[in-house]
């Protein structure tokens, strides 16, 4: 346990004096979000005001999808996984500690939003504050989950990078973050159901501030519970200690991390 613990500590320090992660963790969530702030009032006046979901979940998708998986490539890559092997580091150690120390700077970035948009731009304060947390972490546990799954099945940063964006991107334009979801088609609607962030708008938008769902809200718990469980649970399977023992088809299997998505399109 004391050892787990003092790799937490080496592990949260390093994002801290990592240039690049102190960026993706903090400085670009927070950037965006006050960026966001001063542009998007005057194209959509009720923007401020119901802006923490989005952007709570965009600091989300940053540090899992964009920061988190390329320490875990590079580690693999560089053969420092193989090192952990030899001296008895055990996997679940090396999955989990990444894994809760980028929930924590998350959590922070979080608590800065709510606060700020709340004081200074008149957002709208969480209805129901407890079910806030726990769609947020439930949100955060999903998006973990794939973060995770990336870093195990590439081999090297541009693959992190090519597999993060394949989420990133589309969630930005269709998963509810910076545009309503029930603006979009209905076709677009059923399609937008495969990414994560629908799930987590609709459930954060239903159970936390009292807005009308666009789709059932106990399907969207549950296939994000599922989602990150498949994930973790893949990734667990799928990992190797160094890029040299990579099996690039059976990585191929990682993409059973959407089934829970896929399927929602048809419920």
């Amino acid at each position: 346990m004391k050892a787990i613990i003092s790799h937490m500590g080496f592990e949260f320090k390093s994002v801290i004096r990592d240039k690049t992660l102190l960026l993706m963790n903090y400085l670009f969530p927070l950037a965006f979000y006050f960026m966001m702030q001063a542009i998007m009032p005057s194209i959509n006046k009720e923007f401020s005001k119901y802006m923490i979901p989005g952007m709570t979940v965009f600091a989300v998708m940053v540090s899992t999808l964009l920061s988190m998986p390329n320490p875990i490539a590079t580690s693999k890559e560089k053969g420092i996984y193989r090192s952990y092997k030899i001296y008895g580091v055990p996997l679940k150690s090396v999955l989990l500690v990444p894994v809760i120390t980028t929930m924590v700077h998350i959590t922070i970035v979080s608590i800065i939003i709510l606060i700020t948009s709340t004081s200074f731009f008149g957002s709208t304060f969480p209805k129901q504050f407890l079910n806030f947390c726990l769609v947020y972490f439930i949100s955060l546990f999903a998006f973990a989950g794939f973060g995770t799954l990336i870093g195990v099945c590439s081999p090297n940063n541009r693959v992190t990078v090519l597999l993060a964006q394949v989420i990133f991107i589309p969630s930005m334009l269709i998963g509810g973050v910076m545009m309503p979801t029930e603006m979009l088609s209905q076709n677009m609607q059923k399609i937008s159901k495969i990414l994560p962030t629908t799930h987590c708008m609709n459930a954060l938008g239903a159970l936390a501030f009292n807005k009308k769902p666009v789709y059932s809200i106990s399907s969207s718990i549950i296939v994000l519970l599922l989602g990150g469980i498949l994930s973790f649970a893949l990734a667990a399977y799928l990992f190797t200690w160094d890029s040299k023992s990579d099996k690039p088809i059976k990585n191929l299997l990682g993409l059973a991390a959407l089934l829970p998505y896929i399927i929602s399109i048809f419920i």
